[in-house]
C-alpha cells in the first residue's frame, strides 16, 4: 500500500476548495420572480401605463399611469422612481378588450413598504 505524502493531501484539499468557491450558485429572489411575472403580464395584456399606490390606495404616480417604466431584477422603474418589487402586495390590470387589442391597458401595483 502506497502512503500519500501531507503535499498530496494538502493539494487535493485545495483543489476541490477551489472547485467549491468558483462554482457559482444561482439564487432568485421573490422581487426577481415578481418581476419576471410582471414582464410576461405587461406582455400578454399589452399593458403601456404603470400606476403605483401604497397599501392605503394612495397614489405615487399620476392616475392616469406612466407610459415611461422598466423592470430590473428586482425593482421596477415608474417615470424617475424606482420601486422595489419585494414590497409588492398585489397587482391588476384595467382595460377593456378593445384595449388590450390596442396595446393600451394599465398596470396598477399595490405596494406595502414597511414602516
Amino acid at each position: 500500500m502506497k502512503r500519500i505524502s501531507k503535499n498530496t493531501l494538502l493539494l487535493f484539499f485545495l483543489v476541490i476548495t477551489f472547485i467549491g468557491c468558483s462554482e457559482k450558485e444561482n439564487f432568485t429572489t421573490s422581487g426577481e420572480l415578481i418581476g419576471k411575472e410582471l414582464k410576461q403580464v405587461i406582455k400578454e395584456y399589452g399593458v403601456n401605463r404603470v400606476e403605483c399606490r401604497d397599501i392605503n390606495q394612495n397614489v405615487l404616480t399620476g392616475i392616469d399611469g406612466v407610459t415611461d417604466f422598466e423592470i430590473k431584477g428586482e425593482t421596477i422603474r415608474v417615470g424617475i422612481y424606482w420601486y422595489n418589487l419585494n414590497y409588492l402586495a398585489r397587482y391588476s390590470v384595467t382595460g377593456s378588450e378593445n384595449d388590450i387589442l390596442l396595446r393600451r391597458s394599465k398596470l396598477v401595483l399595490l405596494f406595502n413598504f414597511p414602516g
